[in-house]
């Protein structure tokens, strides 16, 4: 299963290779790490790791880890958004 990982710079999303739709995202203003809409639409909670507040770049760290743990997503830091390089 292959995930989609995009960034602009600033934000990195991580798309599902199961229904395409997001399970993960890096922006300036928090982490979102989410079920795939598939596992929502079955029951699954929404929320797996989320957090509301500006982020660090020791957040990133915490991001690329949180996703291996939950989606089994390698994220590596050609992602890492250009304000924590």
């Amino acid at each position: 299963m292959k995930h989609e990982i995009w960034t602009d710079g600033i934000t990195v999303w991580i798309n599902s290779g199961i229904d395409g739709s997001s399970i993960a995202r890096f922006g300036k203003n928090g982490i979102d790490i989410h079920t795939s809409f598939s596992a929502q639409r079955d029951g699954a909670a929404e929320c797996l790791h989320c957090t509301h507040e500006p982020v660090t770049a020791e957040d990133w760290e915490t991001f690329k880890r949180e996703v291996k743990c939950h989606h089994d997503v390698l994220v590596t830091d050609e992602y890492k958004p250009k304000r924590f390089r």
